[in-house]
């Protein structure tokens, strides 16, 4: 009988392991989580695939490797997210600032993953550098942005300060920058973090107004069946993330605010005339080389020649001279300028001027047999 119970015993064991085993398969998470994502660069985005992106989503990335969860992602703007995590839509909201009132909707995580705040950004040649300069002024925001409604933010500022601004709200970020360099606002407000990033693609600059520090962390949906064990299980690998300098956490925090150094890509046009630049002044120096070798060619010939020329001259029995008529020829050609048009019958009738003319021609070398005469 004692027998029988314990191999019941141990049949209901195992029938247990095998129910949990089946339930689980092996290989595959034991948890999906909905996340929601929006464009909220560098925090959290998307490229042109869809895909997502950004520290939180690193974060995110990381630790559902290490516990097993399967990650599906939720495309929306900012609003739609907010909305869907009150409805239990989405489990999981990245990249959220905390404050009382929304404390009392969402389950946030304890550990801060980033602190951020408001800035505000203008044309380049405003006047805009205090909260009372905003008085009167068109102001693009963020739609449902914390840091319009939450205490200390934009409104609760303008109604201390007693001045009145026209708010437009926008989708994004990216919207709201756009619309202060299209001359739509006089001035747009959005979280230092994406100012630092990516306000250098837009021509407004950060003027000094600041406000409404905040810590920035993960929300979870209390109506998620997991809230509690999801936001520990975050909270202990944020914590290990925080305290290891060579985590990604801090990989990717040191490569938002480093300077970056741009690669400059040459353009192929500059090789291409380069080369053709190569090949040309190859080509001359062929060029050179073969003109080069052919002056060398006849300058031999010359020399030859002019050897050949002095051996006949040296060498030749009869007397020869060789004189430079220069002087002559040019006395000859002024007095042909001069109208004389026969000059054989010139001389003929002034033969003391030919004799003068030939004195003008001078001997310059003569060769031995006119020497041994």
């Amino acid at each position: 009988m004692q027998r029988c119970v314990v191999n019941k015993g141990r049949l209901l064991l195992l029938f247990i392991v095998l129910l949990i085993t089946s339930s689980t398969p092996p290989g595959q998470p034991s948890v999906t989580l909905k996340v929601g994502i929006y464009m909220n660069p560098p925090l959290v985005t998307t490229d042109q695939k869809g895909h997502p992106g950004g520290l939180f989503i690193e974060i995110l990335q990381q630790i559902a490797v290490q516990e097993g969860w399967a990650l599906n992602f939720a495309v929306g703007t900012w609003s739609d997210q907010l909305r869907r995590l009150s409805m239990g839509k989405i489990d999981l909201l990245p990249a959220i600032a905390i404050n009382d009132t929304r404390q009392q909707r969402f389950l946030f995580t304890d550990q801060t993953v980033i602190a951020n705040w408001a800035q505000i950004f203008v044309p380049e040649d405003s006047n805009i550098q205090s909260v009372p300069d905003l008085d009167g002024k068109r102001i693009a925001v963020l739609h449902d942005d914390i840091y319009i409604t939450g205490d200390s933010g934009l409104n609760e500022i303008c109604e201390s300060f007693y001045i009145i601004c026209e708010l437009t709200e926008y989708a994004t970020y990216d919207r709201v920058l756009r619309a202060v360099a299209q001359g739509k606002a006089d001035a747009g407000l959005v979280n230092r973090l994406f100012g630092a990033t990516r306000g250098q693609l837009y021509a407004p600059i950060a003027s000094p107004i600041v406000l409404m520090p905040l810590d920035i962390r993960l929300a979870i949906s209390r109506a998620s069946p997991h809230a509690e064990i999801i936001q520990q299980r975050l909270d202990h690998h944020l914590a290990i993330m925080k305290a290891d300098d060579l985590s990604i956490y801090h990989q990717y925090l040191s490569s938002l605010f480093e300077p970056r150094v741009e690669v400059l890509k040459t353009p192929n046009w500059i090789f291409q005339a380069a080369l053709i630049g190569g090949l040309v002044i190859a080509a001359l120096l062929i060029i050179a080389q073969l003109l080069r070798r052919k002056i060398a060619k006849k300058s031999r010939k010359l020399v030859s020649s002019e050897a050949q020329y002095h051996r006949f001259f040296n060498g030749v029995a009869i007397a020869l001279c060789e004189g430079d008529s220069s002087r002559a020829l040019i006395k000859l050609q002024q007095l042909i300028d001069s109208g004389v048009q026969d000059v054989r019958t010139y001389f003929d009738k002034h033969p003391d001027e030919l004799k003068r003319y030939l004195n003008l021609i001078r001997i310059v070398n003569a060769n031995p047999a006119t020497l041994n005469k």
